[in-house]
């Protein structure tokens, strides 16, 4: 935190945390106590397109977390799982979609998707797959692979 890294090097406290001229103001005595850089500075800076992509992220991120209301509320998935998944680029649409096409095994397909890094695009749990497979087979959805999908 500013106000922290304020205290330790200029041994004060810095009160106005959070008031943007303020936070300015203090970074400036940081920086000129920590005798960093430019070229530190830069190293561990943001350019603001990655700023802007970050802030747009986040803000699809909360919108595809927002579907996911209804597994949440009924405990079919925790709300860090629906923020994992709607940080994956999915929304209850994608899921939906994914098990009406192919049921069960389209929805799982979706969910373990791996990576270039290897890792699942979601979960590799049995347990929350197996939840929210349920959850699509108690609402009736049918499926294009030719059976029924609901209990």
């Amino acid at each position: 935190k500013l106000s922290s890294l304020h205290e330790s090097l200029l041994g004060n406290a810095f009160e106005l945390a959070h008031d943007a001229a303020a936070d300015v103001s203090a970074l400036k005595r940081v920086l000129a106590a920590s005798k960093c850089s430019s070229k530190d500075l830069q190293a561990h800076s943001f350019t603001i397109a990655s700023s802007v992509d970050r802030i747009e992220y986040l803000q699809a991120r909360a919108t595809s977390v927002a579907s996911f209301a209804a597994l949440v509320k009924s405990k079919v998935i925790t709300s860090s799982m629906a923020t994992k998944i709607a940080g994956s680029g999915l929304a209850y649409p994608h899921l939906n979609q994914a098990f009406n096409t192919g049921g069960s095994d389209g929805l799982r397909a979706l969910l373990t998707e791996p990576l270039p890094t290897k890792k699942p695009r979601v979960t590799n749990s049995k347990r929350v797959i197996d939840s929210v497979c349920g959850y699509f087979q108690d609402q009736g959805v049918q499926s294009t692979t030719g059976t029924s999908q609901s209990k």
